[in-house]
């Protein structure tokens, strides 16, 4: 178990990165290391969905709080009687402008 101190040893790695290769196994990274290159700066890439999300459903950023998250978008959106439905092809839209791109 990975949550505890028992150190993993080598067959445990290769059980697992042979898992990922036959895609037995979804590798989930976190958001901290989903950034994009934003003015020359990297940024995390959840943050530049939030900003770009919020200004396509018409919030303003002045009514989330000061480090809003896709959630508080999200939730604002909601609270606005607006469609859960309305989110999804709005960030598929954001992702495909954006077009990120793996880390090497």
């Amino acid at each position: 178990m990975m949550g505890d101190d028992t150190p993993l040893d080598a067959d445990f790695w290769d059980d697992l990165l042979t898992c990922i290769e036959e895609r037995r196994v979804i590798p989930v990274i976190g958001a901290e290391l989903c950034t994009v290159v934003r003015d020359g700066h990297e940024v995390p890439l959840y943050r530049v969905v939030a900003e770009a999300l919020a200004e396509r459903l018409r919030i303003s950023a002045a009514s989330l709080p000061v480090d809003f998250t896709l959630h508080h978008v999200v939730c604002s959106h909601l609270e606005r009687r607006g469609r859960r439905e309305d989110v999804y092809p709005k960030v598929r839209a954001i992702l495909k402008d954006l077009a990120p791109v793996p880390s090497q």
